[in-house]
Formats: C-alpha cells, sequence, structure tokens
C-alpha cells in the first residue's frame, strides 16, 4: 500500500515537474466565462460566478474578429446586501484583434488597468462596455487558490 501511494505521488511529480507544482496545480482552475461570439451589445454582462475557493484569477479577453467600437472591460464584486456591483478592476479600451489579461490576486504588484493587488469575493462577473462594438471575442479565467 505504502509503495501504490509512493508511486503514485512519484508519478505526479513526474507528470508536474516537482512535488511542490504537483501542489499548486492542484489548487488551479480554468474556466469559459463568456463563450467566443459576435458580440454588438453595447453593455455584455456575464452571468454572476460563485466563488468558494478561489483567492485570485487572470481574466483572459480575446478578440478574434474586429470591424469597429470599443469593449472595456471589468471585474466586478457584488454586494450581497444591496445586489448592486463593484468595480475591482477597469481594463483599457479594446480596439482591435488581441488578447487582454486582467489580474487580480492579494499581494501582487497594481498595475493601472491591469493588475489589482485585491482578491475574489464570493460573487462576482465580468462586464464589458462598450461604443459601437462590433467584434468576435471569448471571456476565460484561470483560478488561483
Amino acid at each position: 500500500m505504502i509503495r501504490a501511494l509512493a508511486a503514485l505521488v512519484f508519478g505526479a511529480a513526474l507528470a508536474l515537474g516537482s512535488i511542490g507544482e504537483a501542489r499548486a496545480q492542484a489548487g488551479n482552475l480554468s474556466a469559459i466565462i463568456l463563450p467566443s461570439a459576435s458580440r454588438t451589445a453595447v453593455q455584455v454582462n456575464s452571468a454572476d460566478i460563485q466563488n468558494r475557493t478561489w483567492s485570485g484569477a487572470q481574466i483572459i479577453v480575446n478578440v478574434t474578429a474586429f470591424v469597429a467600437g470599443n469593449y472595456v472591460p471589468k471585474v466586478q464584486g457584488k454586494d450581497q446586501a444591496s445586489g448592486q456591483y463593484y468595480d475591482l478592476l477597469i481594463g483599457q479600451s479594446i480596439t482591435g484583434t488581441g488578447t487582454t489579461i486582467l489580474k487580480i490576486f492579494p499581494g501582487i504588484a497594481p498595475l493601472a488597468n491591469a493588475a489589482a493587488s485585491d482578491f475574489l469575493p464570493r460573487v462576482w462577473r465580468v462586464q464589458l462596455n462598450g461604443s459601437t462594438p462590433s467584434m468576435t471575442l471569448s471571456v476565460s479565467g484561470n483560478f488561483q487558490q
């Protein structure tokens, strides 16, 4: 039994690079927040995301086709008492194809329109606000405990 467990731990360490990496990877999750689609609405909101585990995240906005306009991405927390949303991080205006990454995690160096030293609240969402937008994009996230 002990040999089988040791073999399993050793196998995981080899697959992930090291025992420390195996623990770190076990605390990660990736998810699609908004699937790839043509977007023309002035405001796009993801569904509320229920957070029970994650301290922080990388939010990835990937624009694969651009026609016109812009979107400004936001990561917003939700106040449970009032139901109102508040901004955790507001990204730069997206005006073409490419990838925009927003980072939220306790203790990271803040960077205007890109990174916030904060934690993800219990309920949060991604919002895109635009001016005459017409683009194809997706939003995904990588979450860390």
